[in-house]
Parts: structure tokens; C-alpha cells; sequence
């Protein structure tokens, strides 16, 4: 039996999450509409305040029992929080994997981890092992090498955010 949450904001989204994985102090979420992984690590818990380690990115959160959620000291309109369980099949659990992207001009992310740099804009020419990117995974920098020469078309990734393996990154247009 796997546990999903459903949680309503103030601005009248309907996020839900379903938990894939637990550990003492680490969870792991898949968000049910897309699909994306959020390790979440919670450090230092006191009464109110705790440390919340996202996906590699660090905040703080406070509870208030009056004024509600605070994350970053920013107020995080979530208006309830809800849980159900229910029963995951073995096909629906395969499906958490993804496979590497495989359309033509598109770049997937070799490991999951942290875009550290963008070293290419759109209209860039680029050659077969020109460096693309920086991701960081597990305190290592890995460098993404484009796999053909051609024409930086989109770029999928921000700086800083979190990507999953076989997420892509960018489309290059081969020449």
C-alpha cells in the first residue's frame, strides 16, 4: 500500500504527491500530475523550526500555529493537507523509472542531480564534445558533452534547479 497527499493552496491548485520511498529522515515524493522526484531531507528539527533539504537546495520552514506555513520566511498559502492510501500495482511502480529521452536533437540528463552551469545559449553552433552544461550530483561536478555537432535550438533547464536522470536538457538541431 503506497500513501499519496493532496495538498490545496490558496492560489486554488490541487498539488498531489504520492511517497515512493522512506528512510529515518529522508522521503522520497513523486508528483502524480508530472511525474518529477523530490528527495526531501528534513535537518535540525525543533518545536517549529526545521531545516528542509529539497532535492539538494536547503530552506528553512517555520510553523505557526496561528499565521500558518512559512518557507524561506516567505508565507506558502496551503490551505490543507490531505492523505489517502492506496494500492500501487507493480506496473504503475516501473513506471516511476524513467527511460532517457530518445527523440532526435534532444540532450537527456546523464545523472540526476543540480544544474550548476549553462555554458550554451540558443543559436550557439556547437560540436560533437563541446561541454553543454555543468550538472552537481553528490558534491561532483559532471560535465555534459554534446553527443553531435549542430545548432542549439532550446534550452529545457535553469540554472539551480533540479533535473532527473533522463529528463531533457536541451535540443540541439543536428547539421
Amino acid at each position: 500500500m503506497s500513501k499519496r497527499y493532496r495538498v490545496s493552496t490558496g492560489f486554488g491548485e490541487e498539488l498531489e504527491f504520492e511517497v515512493i520511498e522512506k528512510s529515518r529522515d529522508t522521503v522520497v515524493l513523486r508528483s502524480v500530475k508530472t511525474g518529477r522526484l523530490y528527495r526531501i531531507r528534513v535537518e535540525n528539527p525543533s518545536d517549529r523550526k526545521i531545516i528542509v533539504d529539497i532535492n539538494g537546495a536547503r530552506h528553512a520552514a517555520y510553523i505557526s500555529e496561528t499565521d500558518g506555513l512559512y518557507l524561506d520566511f516567505e508565507k506558502v498559502p496551503v490551505i490543507r493537507v490531505t492523505s489517502q492510501s492506496v494500492a500501487v500495482s507493480k506496473i504503475e511502480e516501473k513506471r516511476v523509472v524513467k527511460k532517457p529521452v530518445e527523440a532526435p536533437g534532444i540532450v537527456p540528463a546523464p545523472i540526476t542531480g543540480r544544474v550548476v552551469e549553462i555554458r550554451v545559449t540558443p543559436g550557439i553552433t556547437v560540436r560533437e564534445g563541446d561541454v553543454l552544461l555543468l550538472m552537481e550530483s553528490m558534491k561532483m561536478v559532471i560535465e555534459v558533452k554534446s553527443p553531435y555537432s549542430g545548432v542549439v535550438e532550446e534550452i529545457y533547464v535553469e540554472k539551480n534547479k533540479p533535473v532527473n536522470k533522463g529528463e531533457p536538457l536541451l535540443k540541439i538541431k543536428p547539421t
